[in-house]
């Protein structure tokens, strides 16, 4: 399960940055923040995943 962890942390600190780049103005597009929306989806796609799979 490690290496699943460490899926999560990869898309937490994506999240991180791009928000960073929206918050700050930096880039403010339509692309960075569908970019946000995918990531945010992909971190609750992963988490039920490693949570189903380690109730098994």
């Amino acid at each position: 399960m490690r290496d699943e962890g460490i899926i999560i942390q990869e898309l937490d600190e994506t999240a991180y940055w791009l928000e960073l780049l929206l918050e700050t103005k930096i880039n403010c597009s339509s692309e960075l923040k569908s970019l946000l929306s995918e990531t945010n989806e992909l971190i609750a796609i992963f988490t039920s995943i490693i949570k189903k799979v380690k109730n098994r």
